[in-house]
């Protein structure tokens, strides 16, 4: 990072697409094998303009949960965003699984927005960024009432796919 100049000719802010020593560090951090979140966690990384990788953002809203308690076998508080987060992952891991696509866990991102939505980032590669975007919005609520204790009472999808 050192050897990468402050400003380019003209002033100009410095980006991996201006100068050798700004890409060089690009291919430097895509090298670390770190997770997307990772890599927009790095201000260098966004302000020289690195390569990203796509990512789909999504809220998920939780529906009822009286079924969801029904079904466990022990008691828990009706929001629990521990709970809640691991039963999203296994969520998007099985509706992955079920669109061929694969699943990796460092490339989800859960937030809890409020009590009953998340907010979800999911890294995918550009071949499937379009795809896995539709398929969230058209069959993931419908998907999570046949497969999963946790009801999605509703589903936004951005379509800034970054």
């Amino acid at each position: 990072l050192d050897e990468v100049p402050t400003t380019g000719p003209g002033g100009l802010p410095v980006t991996a697409a201006t100068s050798t020593e700004a890409q060089r560090y690009c291919r430097c951090l895509a090298s670390k094998q770190l997770s997307a979140f990772e890599l927009d966690s790095i201000p260098e990384h966004t302000s020289l303009e690195c390569l990203r990788i796509p990512m789909v953002s999504a809220n998920l809203t939780l529906a009822s949960r009286r079924r969801a308690l029904l079904d466990l076998t022990r008691h828990r508080e009706l929001f629990d965003s521990a709970a809640d987060s691991a039963a999203l992952r296994n969520l998007l891991s099985s509706f992955y699984q079920s669109r061929g696509l694969g699943y990796d866990a460092a490339d989800v991102l859960i937030t809890l927005q409020t009590p009953s939505t998340y907010s979800v980032r999911l890294a995918t590669s550009r071949s499937d960024a379009v795809y896995l975007a539709y398929s969230i919005r058209v069959d993931l609520r419908s998907f999570s009432q046949n497969e999963s204790f946790i009801d999605l009472a509703a589903v936004t999808v951005s379509d800034d796919l970054r």
